[in-house]
């Protein structure tokens, strides 16, 4: 018994509901603010339609009864209307509160021009209108226009949209007014205006997070890049992330704006293009590939893309017949040219993970499902421009769950990509900074090693007057010299040792400990020439070493063995000295001694490479003539002057002036 009450309350109920939402449905063509009372009317529904075009169509007293009902929200192709362009009308009746107020409508985009009136008053529009103008297509923006205030005498409102249609789109693209129509009171349908274009970002709350991500990305790649100067990769990285954001973002906003659809198939081309060509560059120097042929055909491929967007809007601008056909080629072709880089970079990703690459293994897992998505998301618009409608199985594609917004699964292979490369950036500097840090550590020992071997005081030496600058090129230089007192003259030797860096400083090192040492046994410049060369053997790693020694004697006597260095100068002039093989070619090389007499104030200058091929801004060499017009100078003059006309090696100068043994004497 309770049961059969039960049920027969329930069949109640759902009658007196059912009568009550039969009261409630306005009839075609036809809303009402009456019926529930709301401030807000939603206008979603069936409106007449009539395609053509007459002025009389705008007034509230024309007679529409014999158009055809159409929902809003579909286009008319679906509704009986297919292949339609040109001029076409909706019309609505709605009935407002007899009270005066202040009423707006809300008009969500249309996908066509239109115009809106109310009781045959023109309210606006978004887009142009033949003959003045000839479309070719816009997305559009919600827009709000003021209905003229009511009285208490109007207690209908008919609404007109007259709208046009391309027929440059009537197969290409469906004519509709979108659902989200609303009519109320003004503060009411501005705030909605707000909450939609709230709800539209949030809707692509996934392409923003993306996109600020990218940018992060972008940036911390930039900020290692300005670190490692030599590691390009992440220059390219840095570059094909601000294109993504900028893509991603004009993308996903593109309904917020009035674009024309050219100017921005246009700019999304050249944008993907661009975005494709610096991701492969990077993926080459991150991975080592090659720069063969293949890759240039990929290259080729994104160039011949921008091309595709540059051809159709200049079709477009000459021949506008020819747009749907030259969009369609576009897509397609977008499509298949993306597909050739997409196995290039996983076939590169897994022959450097079998070769054992820590990068590629790691990367290739985000990779592969990435270039996955971006295949679907490409085979998806060739389904469409070829079959005509999307594939029921893209809804999930696009739409894997809600919260907090719609997320798609290349949404979350683009996270797992950026977590990946985070991971290989962190590694990589990581690694790369403890490498800088051991050789800075080297340096810094080389330089010790070096400061201690190059003496910064200058020696005295009863009756010469010695000087010497010292101007290493880098941290660590290559020269050396040293100036010793022996038997009341001087034994001085200088030298160059090819190459820079920590190898130069300990052949250095190993040169000054054997001068030293043979300076205990004998000064003969030949000899201790001979004693090096034997020690240089098989140590010059490719390079070369090119070393003089002298000595000066009281009595003004120079004695020179020079071993592929730069000849002395004495009094503005250069010695003519017997000249040997560098150090360390050959264990057979004798080095000849040549002997000149050295007058009381005379100058003996010694120097390096360093100051004849110093060179200009303009490429120009300080050369030997400048050398022997300056050599009678000081050695510091000489050097700065080196320095001056623009210095690419090390500069070494030692000079000694005789003051001759009548000075000794005394």
């Amino acid at each position: 018994m309770g049961i059969s009450r039960a049920l027969v309350g329930f069949c109640v109920s759902v009658s007196l509901a059912s009568a009550c939402a039969a009261q409630a449905q306005p009839t075609g063509g036809k809303f009402s603010f009456d019926l529930d009372r709301e401030p807000i009317a939603l206008l979603d529904g069936q409106w007449r339609f009539h395609p053509g075009d007459d002025p009389r169509w705008s007034q509230p007293n024309f007679d529409d009864n014999n158009w055809t009902l159409i929902r809003t929200g579909q286009s008319w192709y679906t509704q009986g209307f297919p292949h339609l362009d040109g001029f076409a009308w909706y019309r609505a009746t709605i009935q407002i509160p007899d009270k005066p107020q202040d009423l707006s409508l809300l008009v969500p985009y249309v996908v066509t021009s239109y115009q809106v009136f109310a009781n045959g008053q023109l309210l606006g529009g978004v887009g142009a209108m033949p003959p003045s103008h000839h479309p070719i297509g816009q997305f559009r923006v919600w827009a709000v226009y003021h209905l003229p205030q009511t009285t208490s005498h109007t207690r209908t409102v008919v609404l007109a949209f007259r709208v046009w249609h391309s027929h440059l789109w009537q197969d290409f693209i469906g004519g509709e007014i979108n659902d989200g129509l609303r009519l109320g009171a003004t503060p009411l349908i501005e705030q909605r205006k707000a909450t939609e274009r709230v709800r539209f970002l949030w809707s692509n709350g996934a392409v923003y997070c993306l996109a600020l991500i990218a940018f992060l990305a972008a940036c911390a790649a930039l900020g290692f890049w300005r670190k490692h100067r030599s590691e390009k990769e992440y220059a390219w990285f840095a570059a094909a992330q601000f294109l993504y954001v900028i893509f991603m973002v004009l993308n996903a906003s593109r309904r917020q704006m009035v674009v024309d659809v050219v100017e921005f198939d246009l700019a999304a081309g050249i944008l993907m293009a661009s975005w494709g060509w610096t991701t492969m560059c990077f993926f080459r120097i991150l991975l080592g590939g090659r720069g063969d042929w293949l890759f240039r055909v990929i290259l080729g491929c994104y160039a011949a893309l921008a091309f595709l967007s540059i051809l159709e809007a200049v079709a477009a601008l000459i021949v506008p017949e020819s747009l749907p056909f030259s969009i369609a080629l576009m897509n397609e072709s977008s499509s298949v040219l993306t597909v050739i880089p997409y196995f290039w970079v996983v076939g590169l990703l897994l022959h450097r993970a079998v070769q054992g690459r820590f990068d590629a293994r790691l990367l290739l897992a985000p990779v592969l499902l990435q270039q996955l998505a971006l295949l679907a998301d490409n085979l998806h618009w060739i389904f469409i421009f070829v079959v005509g409608h999307e594939p029921a199985a893209y809804h999930f594609f696009y739409s894997l769950w809600q919260w907090p917004f719609p997320i798609s699964i290349p949404n979350i292979c683009d996270l797992y990509f950026f977590a990946g490369m985070l991971s290989i950036f962190v590694l990589r500097f990581l690694r790369t900074s403890r490498v800088e840090d051991a050789h800075q550590r080297e340096f810094e020992a080389a330089r010790t090693v070096q400061q201690v071997l190059i003496p910064h005081d200058t020696p005295v030496l009863p009756g010469f007057a010695v000087e010497t600058v010292y101007l290493p090129a880098g941290v660590v230089g290559g020269d050396f010299f040293q100036v010793l007192p022996v038997g009341g003259g001087a034994l001085a030797v200088v030298g160059d040792v090819s190459g820079k860096g920590i190898a130069a400083a300990m052949t250095v090192s190993l040169l000054v400990g054997t001068f030293r040492t043979l300076a205990h046994y004998t000064q003969s410049p030949g000899e201790i020439l001979a004693a090096m060369n034997q020690r240089m053997l098989g140590r010059n790693n490719g390079g070369f070493t090119t070393c003089l020694v002298l000595t000066a004697s009281p009595a003004g006597i120079l004695t020179v063995a020079n071993a592929g260095h730069i000849p002395p100068y004495v009094a503005g002039k250069e010695l003519h000295v017997e000249n040997g093989l560098p150090l360390g070619l050959s264990a057979a090389t004798v080095y000849e001694e040549s002997s000149f007499h050295f007058g009381p104030g005379q100058q003996l200058t010694l120097m390096t490479d360093g100051v004849v091929e110093a060179r200009s801004a303009t490429g120009e060499l300080f050369g030997f003539d400048r050398t022997a017009a300056i050599s009678t100078q000081t050695a510091e003059e000489i050097a700065r002057a080196a320095q001056s006309f623009g210095q690419e090696d090390d500069i070494t100068v030692l000079t000694l002036q005789f003051a001759g043994s009548e000075v000794m004497l005394a």
